[in-house]
This record gives C-alpha cells, structure tokens and sequence, in this order.
C-alpha cells in the first residue's frame, strides 16, 4: 500500500479515536449526573463506555498495523 494511502487511513482513524473519546467524555458527563442517585441508568451508561472503549482499542490497534 502507499504511504499516501496509510497516511490517509492513520488520520481517518485518529478522527475516529477523537470523536470516541469526545463521546466517552459525554457518557462520563453523563455518569456524574445519574449515579448513585439514578442505577437503573448506570447499567445503560456503563455498557455506552465499555463498548466504546473496545471500538476504541480496535480502532487503535488497527492503526497501529497500518
């Protein structure tokens, strides 16, 4: 593959890392506003993190084989 083409492909993931990141900073928000006073919203806000930060690992792992 050519660099160019990595290249490309290592910044649409960074992009991707980002906005996983933002939106993890969101469930987090969120977390702060429901829990403890809220657990029947915990179980939703938790599996929200625990999947994006396996996209996230994915997506950096990807990356990192490029």
């Amino acid at each position: 593959m050519p660099k160019s083409k990595r290249d490309r492909i290592k910044q649409k993931c960074d992009s991707l890392i980002n906005a996983i990141e933002r939106a993890l900073n969101h469930a987090g928000g969120l977390m702060e506003i429901y829990y403890p006073d809220y657990p029947q919203y915990y179980v939703f806000i938790q599996t929200w993190i625990d999947g994006l930060n396996a996209i996230k690992e994915s997506v950096e792992n990807f990356r990192e084989g490029v």
